[in-house]
């Protein structure tokens, strides 16, 4: 299986391989050196740039070798027509789950033993479809797997998640991309204070992001590109002032207003590295822009939705990002494309 770097560093630090973050050393700059220590002693071959992120997969005698030492924590459970009510796992030792689910089946509604994992990842072996996970096979899930660290369910199939993701305290990673019918997140989501890494990529039916959100104080990651339902950004965002990427953010450029996410707001989020947002509004609030002073920031990106007046170099200026390392500008409604189209290289 190939993997982009940035996600085994996100999954390192779920499951709490890095440490503890401390402001001299992000976990993030931890992870990264310690991808490259492993890639010098070619514990990973095939590399290949895609989308600008770094592709690669483990050295097949690494790989068999981990699965020597981790027997009977590690399982790949294959979902095809013929299997689906076979036995599924024996082992009580059970850690980290891996489903791939043929198109046209579900994942199961039961998993036995899964007590003490700590990751599930779900997707299907169909490029062009979504793994079928019914909003029951959750519930059961979030019911038994109570120390799950890492989440990684994308195409998710129901309306909401259930709130029965309370009972998910240690989790640190959630990943719900193209959940193609989900128009809404419970309360519940936003007790998991824990939770450092939330994708909401193409959740084209996502309704909004409820004020709520500002209890995860410890997020790092937050990515809604794609849901374009999505007509604004709460305020509470502002309380997030340990985010270090976040892409897909909705701004409103013209006013401080008390319920969405202004301008001026992103002034708060001062730990940014990666940004990319869309801009509403028909003038630039200079006296609220001139408050943002991102100062780590690597990489913008900014798309205008609207009759902005001024030109890119006047709202660059205005933004006191001219000095950005990497930006992109742009007018179209096309939040999806350039450097950050889906994970991000730290």
């Amino acid at each position: 299986m190939r993997f982009s770097s940035c996600d085994m560093i996100s999954h390192w630090m779920a499951q709490g391989y890095l440490g503890f973050d401390d402001d001299d050393s992000p976990l993030e700059l931890k992870g990264f050196e310690y991808f490259q220590c492993l890639e010098a002693r070619c514990f990973f071959q095939d590399f290949e740039y895609k989308y600008e992120h770094l592709i690669c997969k483990i050295h097949d005698l690494v790989h068999d070798f981990a699965l020597f030492l981790t027997r009977g924590e590690l399982m790949t459970l294959e979902i095809f027509k013929g299997n689906e009510s076979s036995t599924m796992n024996r082992e009580r030792t059970l850690r980290h789950l891996t489903v791939v689910v043929e198109k046209g089946l579900c994942f199961p509604e039961f998993i036995p033993n899964a007590e003490k994992l700590r990751s599930v990842v779900v997707y299907s072996n169909s490029s062009d479809d979504c793994a079928a996970i019914s909003e029951k096979a959750m519930c059961n899930l979030f019911n038994q797997a109570r120390r799950l660290r890492l989440v990684e369910m994308v195409g998710y199939g129901g309306s909401t998640i259930p709130e029965e993701i309370r009972n998910l305290l240690h989790l640190r990673y959630l990943d719900l991309g193209v959940s193609r019918n989900l128009k809404r997140l419970p309360k519940a989501l936003f007790r998991l204070y824990n939770l450092e890494h939330l994708y909401l990529n193409y959740c084209y039916n996502l309704e909004r992001l409820p004020d709520e959100i500002g209890n995860l104080v410890n997020l790092k990651l937050l990515q809604t590109p794609g849901c374009n339902k999505l007509a604004c950004y709460p305020k509470e965002v502002v309380r997030l002032t340990r985010l270090t990427q976040l892409l897909g953010l909705i701004v409103r450029i013209d006013r401080d207003n008390p319920e969405e996410f202004s301008i001026g707001d992103l002034a708060k989020l001062n730990k940014l590295l990666v940004l990319s947002m869309k801009i509403v509004g028909n003038k630039i609030n200079v006296g609220e822009a001139k408050r943002v002073k991102l100062q780590n920031l690597q990489e913008v990106k900014i798309l205008v939705d609207g009759d902005i007046a001024e030109g890119e170099h006047v709202i660059l200026e205005s933004l006191n990002m001219s000095s950005v390392p990497r930006y992109r500008f742009q007018t179209d409604y096309n939040m999806d494309d350039g450097f950050n189209e889906s994970r991000n290289e730290w």
